[in-house]
């Protein structure tokens, strides 16, 4: 086995990685050159077909929570948001905090901000 230093040897949650002596430093690069331009392709596609399944699943989390916020008047409470789109509370918080039209109130409630 090889040491070889982290990158940010400052950082302390860095620790040395090993790396087995048949690999070598350089071993990603090696693995690039023997895959064929074919399985390139068609790895990349499979990427963007799995990110494509996650970015329609998070638009339809989106559109359960906004329809859910206007079923209720604009407000709503977190326990019925996650409710709505079947996620738990940190999933939820985070979903709501990627969306520019809906905010967490100070108390907890979750506001559309829509045509305010």
């Amino acid at each position: 086995m090889m040491m070889v230093d982290p990158p940010y040897a400052n950082v302390p949650r860095y620790g040395p990685r090993v790396i087995p002596k048949d690999l070598g430093p350089d071993f990603e690069e090696a693995a690039s050159k023997d895959m064929k331009p074919k399985d390139k392709k068609k790895s990349l596609d499979m990427f963007d077909s799995a990110w494509g399944l996650v970015k329609d699943d998070m638009a339809g989390k989106k559109k359960a929570l906004i329809a859910c916020l206007k079923k209720e008047g604009g407000a709503a409470g977190m326990d019925l948001c996650c409710k709505a789109t079947k996620m738990d509370r940190k999933s939820c918080k985070a979903l709501i905090d990627s969306m520019d039209n809906v905010k967490i109130h100070p108390e907890g409630d979750v506001i559309l901000m829509d045509g305010l």
